[in-house]
């Protein structure tokens, strides 16, 4: 009976759809604008708030360039930026402008003032909508 049992709930297991992906695995540069949107909407510590929008910038620029942002210093991220192949100048210095501002507040305990949160809030999404999409899976990308 308990074999029978077993037998039925692994059937059901088996039957069950996989778990649908999320935003951040089918669509990540559209997560990205939306969790940068979340943060800066919610009422948020300022630390809470610079940490998740550093690991959002991070888990991006990871995805997309396939370098481990986050493992990397503050200070590595911003240094290895320019050498990224097809990332406009224009993206690289908001995302390093952002990083640092996430740092300062993080380490330096920095409080930001709204006007800062702002400026912040804007470069990361222009650095988001300067990033060229990922080439599609089996191509190379551009050099």
């Amino acid at each position: 009976a308990a074999m029978a049992a077993g037998l039925k709930k692994a059937r059901a297991r088996a039957a069950s759809p996989p778990p649908k992906p999320t935003l951040r695995e089918t669509d990540p540069p559209l997560w990205a604008r939306r969790e940068v949107e979340r943060v800066f909407g919610a009422h948020m510590e300022p630390g809470a708030r610079y940490e998740t929008l550093s690991m959002v910038l991070r888990t991006l620029l990871e995805w997309r360039y396939g370098l481990p942002f986050l493992e990397w210093t503050g200070h590595e991220v911003r240094a290895g930026l320019p050498t990224l192949p097809d990332l406009p100048s224009e993206a690289g210095r908001a995302y390093a402008a952002v990083l640092e501002l996430c740092d300062q507040v993080l380490y330096a305990r920095h409080l930001p003032d709204p006007r800062e949160d702002e400026v912040a809030r804007s470069a990361a999404l222009r650095a988001l909508s300067l990033t060229p999409p990922k080439a599609p899976e089996g191509t190379r990308e551009a050099a």
